[in-house]
């Protein structure tokens, strides 16, 4: 919105590459939508903090091979901090 401050968000769409026959519960990933929102605080000239939240809507992995049955509830829940300092 400023120049000290901005915005950001995203949506992104992530095709799990585990068949059904293959995943185990060691490896319970399904097709996911991740959405974020962020910003930046340009806080002096050269010193700025970033803060990220995302989270992942990952579908229910299916287990069904020889030694498991069942499913998996996966949640993701992921948030990042950084500080920038330019130095030139």
């Amino acid at each position: 919105p400023n120049k000290t401050l901005t915005l950001r968000t995203g949506v992104a769409f992530d095709q799990t590459p585990t068949m059904n026959a293959h995943r185990s519960i060691r490896l319970p990933d399904g097709d996911r939508v991740v959405v974020g929102v962020g910003g930046h605080v340009q806080m002096t000239d050269n010193v700025g903090i970033d803060l990220t939240y995302t989270y992942m809507f990952i579908d229910d992995g299916k287990l069904a091979n020889l030694t498991e049955v069942g499913k998996s509830d996966n949640k993701t829940h992921l948030l990042g901090v950084q500080l920038t300092w330019d130095l030139v």
